[in-house]
C-alpha cells in the first residue's frame, strides 16, 4: 500500500482566460494564455528571463488556494473514512 495520495487541483483563468504567474527569481508578476500550443513544460520570465518549470512560477495566492483545496480533500477522501471506520 502506497503512503501517498495524489490530487490534480486545477488553478482558475481569470475573466480574460489568462493565468497569473510570478517568477522565483525576481519576484515580477505577469500572465500566460493557457491553451495556444506553445510548450508549457517550462515558462520564461518576460521581466528577467528566468526559465524554470512551469510550476515553479505560481503565485502565493494560487499555493494558498491550492493548499486550501488540497487540505478539504484529505480530509474528505482520506481522513473521514478512516474516522469512520
Amino acid at each position: 500500500m502506497s503512503d501517498e495520495v495524489q490530487f490534480l487541483i486545477p488553478i482558475p483563468l481569470d475573466d480574460e482566460q489568462m493565468l497569473g504567474r510570478e517568477c522565483p527569481s525576481c519576484g515580477q508578476y505577469f500572465k500566460i494564455r493557457p491553451g495556444t500550443g506553445l510548450p508549457i513544460d517550462t515558462c520564461r520570465c518576460p521581466y528577467c528571463c528566468f526559465l524554470q518549470k512551469q510550476e515553479s512560477f505560481g503565485t502565493k495566492e494560487q499555493l494558498e488556494y491550492a493548499i486550501s483545496i488540497g487540505m478539504n480533500r484529505i480530509s474528505e477522501e482520506v481522513i473521514a473514512p478512516v474516522a469512520a471506520a
